[in-house]
């Protein structure tokens, strides 16, 4: 052997040493960091758990869902318990509808129907104290929480026509996630989906498999490994909890990137179920994440000025709401909200604002 075959293989052995080191020390910090963090938790340092695992089943607890051909998944008819991810009681009444706890109302009025996502719904909240349950209290008449978790834009207008047809309310608040909601349409795992073809809707995917409602064990094998590590799930759940908790299938398995066309169509579809169920009022709530960005604004503003011009929708945009809170006091700001979604106070603005753009139009 030469001397530069002599020099090259010694080179070679010095880049893997200094790899090994590089990897050993990596290792090592994201040893300590992982005991650090079960210590500073109060965790057991030295459990084996899959925590990953053990949040799913808690969060499927508290969103307790059933498979629906025409929606791919509504909440369980008749579940009630706390034992879920917030330990907090969530009552599922007939047709997936949530309780509003308001048991000692008497209503002898129309009622008032509310559709969504998990914002609707009432995630990380009881049962009395989502909006529309505030907004209940507030009106003194009856307000359906027809609010479905993870729904996109599609399925909130499938199920609001659906459900018109059944409760006959004189009153459909159409509640939405800033531009989030208008991203879902495009997705097509386990729910139904439209597609355009000459501008117009065309629903796909129905009926929907009950996949959702069988799938007992992650869809993510790294994800299941990483779910064992205490730091990494504690970061996942700070920072991308729906990423987290579906294994990114939900997220990147689309049918098609046309959400905003798509979103924009069901507004211009949205006035005609005035005349179709007889409905008073309609009413488009916008509703937004704590740290929505300037270019998602861009978005839903473009959508909503090009689409939702009827004068038979009453927009209710709580931006200008949120931002006063946030100039003024930006903890305060934050309190509205726990993880991803708003809290009793937080709900109880949206009420509030909800409540008073009713009385305004009466």
């Amino acid at each position: 052997m030469d001397y530069r075959s002599r020099r090259k293989k010694r080179g070679y052995k010095s880049l893997l040493f200094k790899l090994s080191i590089i990897l050993c020390n990596t290792m090592i910090v994201c040893l300590v960091l992982e005991i650090g963090t079960r210590i500073y938790d109060s965790k057991p340092i030295f459990a084996f758990t899959d925590y990953l695992s053990q949040t799913i089943r808690d969060f499927q607890s508290g969103l307790p869902i059933q498979h629906d051909p025409y929606l791919g998944w509504i909440p369980e008819e008749g579940y009630s318990g706390i034992g879920n991810y917030w330990n907090k009681l969530v009552t599922i009444e007939k047709n997936g509808i949530r309780s509003n706890g308001n048991q000692d109302m008497l209503y002898n009025t129309s009622p008032v129907l509310a559709v969504g996502d998990s914002n609707t719904f009432g995630d990380e909240v009881a049962d009395h104290e989502t909006w529309p349950s505030i907004l209940e209290r507030m009106l003194g008449r009856k307000v359906i929480n027809a609010g479905v978790f993870a729904y996109g834009l599609d399925q909130t207008f499938i199920r609001a026509k659906r459900l018109l047809a059944k409760y006959q309310p004189d009153t459909l608040i159409f509640s939405f996630l800033g531009p989030y909601n208008f991203d879902r349409c495009e997705h097509r795992v386990c729910k139904p989906y439209f597609n355009i073809s000459e501008n117009r809707l065309m629903l796909m995917n129905t009926p929907v498999s009950d996949a959702l409602v069988r799938r007992k064990i992650h869809p993510n094998k790294l994800f299941r490994i990483l779910g064992y590590s205490y730091l990494v799930h504690k970061m996942m759940m700070k920072y991308n909890t729906g990423v987290w908790i579906t294994g990114n299938r939900y997220t990147l398995d689309k049918a098609h990137d046309k959400g905003d066309k798509v979103a924009c169509l069901i507004f211009k579809e949205l006035p005609l179920l005035v005349e179709e169920y007889n409905i008073k009022n309609v009413y488009v709530l916008v509703l937004y994440e704590p740290d929505t960005k300037p270019s998602d604004i861009a978005r839903l503003d473009k959508v909503l000025m090009q689409c939702a011009t009827d004068s038979r929708l009453n927009i209710l945009d709580i931006r200008d709401i949120l931002s006063a809170i946030k100039e003024k006091d930006r903890k305060k700001y934050r309190q509205l909200w726990g993880q991803h979604h708003m809290l009793f106070e937080g709900n109880r603005l949206v009420a509030k604002f909800v409540y008073d753009a009713m009385k305004g139009s009466d």
